[in-house]
């Protein structure tokens, strides 16, 4: 769901890494939900455009908070979330944002979460300057109206660069493995450079292998990079990777062969030059939570070359 300016146009078989690691709006909810949240997230776009700072005060709860994890900064209460924002609109009078929600979830009677990144333009330019990843916690208040309970700004989105360029790193042979659990992945350019593509290779000690079918590229239409996955059980997935400082932060939807709906939120982290750190948190199986899971994937060096000796 993306909300555009007012102005603009064992392991479960590791349950699997590219789908169980991965997300999908999993909602389980009625259109009118969802209309509601939408109707939230567009009042908070359209007061953000204009610079009312009041306005984006009242689509918080009355002991609503705003956490920049980034800053370490904590608003709490109508008041000081107005006084934020009034000091942001004199530091920056001609910021844009746009939302893109990637996610929301139900998790109780009146309770969703919500997740997305927030892009910023200047004046009337629509070029992306800067972004941020984000997680909300909305509850429906006593008229039936979405409003902000808790929002958490977690990591900046870098845009520099071709489109794929900053995952190249991930072209080789990369490997995991713990004491029940084996996986081989494999990524190489697409004949024609438009792609990254992979395989992964999942063997358990109490299973057969299970191969996973990954494929990268970019949307140009909404200038982001997104992949997608198709495991050889039938279960598939997709999502949206942003640039972090560190890294890249993935949001991805899934559903297993069984019709189950996954979601997660990954963030790789580069450990050195030959190691990834891959963190899956916010992980849920039908909506139901999952613990974080927490791999260190290794790269393969590159087989050594045989040359034939020179006879003398």
């Amino acid at each position: 769901m993306r909300i555009l300016p007012h102005s603009s146009t064992g392991l479960m078989r590791c349950f699997p890494l590219f789908a169980a690691l991965s997300l999908m709006a999993s909602t389980g909810f009625s259109d009118g939900a969802l209309d509601g949240l939408e109707a939230t997230a567009s009042s908070f776009v359209a007061a953000y455009n204009e610079k009312e700072a009041d306005k984006i005060a009242e689509l918080f709860t009355e002991e609503g908070e705003m956490v920049d994890e980034i800053n370490g900064t904590l608003f709490s209460g109508h008041e000081e979330i107005s006084a934020n924002f009034a000091t942001l609109f004199t530091a920056a009078p001609d910021r844009k944002m746009s939302l893109d929600v990637s996610t929301v979830r139900i998790v109780g009677e009146g309770v969703a979460i919500e997740d997305g990144f927030i892009y910023f333009t200047e004046g009337d330019s629509e070029e992306v300057t800067d972004g941020v990843a984000y997680t909300a916690t909305l509850m429906k208040n006593e008229e039936g109206t979405w409003q902000i309970a808790s929002t958490r700004q977690l990591e900046p989105v870098d845009f520099d660069g071709p489109p794929l360029h900053g995952l190249s790193w991930l072209v080789g042979e990369w490997f995991f493995q713990e004491e029940q659990v084996l996986m081989d992945i494999s990524f190489e350019w697409s004949r024609d450079g438009a792609y990254i593509l992979g395989d992964a290779v999942t063997t358990t000690s109490d299973g057969d292998p299970m191969t996973t079918e990954i494929r990268i590229g970019y949307d140009a239409a909404h200038e982001k990079v997104r992949w997608w996955t198709f495991d050889d059980a039938g279960g598939f997935s997709k999502g949206v990777w942003n640039e972090v400082e560190d890294g890249w932060l993935v949001k991805t939807s899934g559903v297993t062969a069984d019709g189950e709906t996954t979601s997660a939120v990954q963030k790789l982290t580069y450990d050195g030059e030959t190691t990834i750190r891959w963190e899956s948190t916010h992980r849920f199986l039908n909506d139901e939570p999952l613990s974080d899971v927490l791999m260190h994937i290794v790269k393969r060096p590159p087989a050594p070359s045989l040359t034939k000796a020179s006879a003398e």
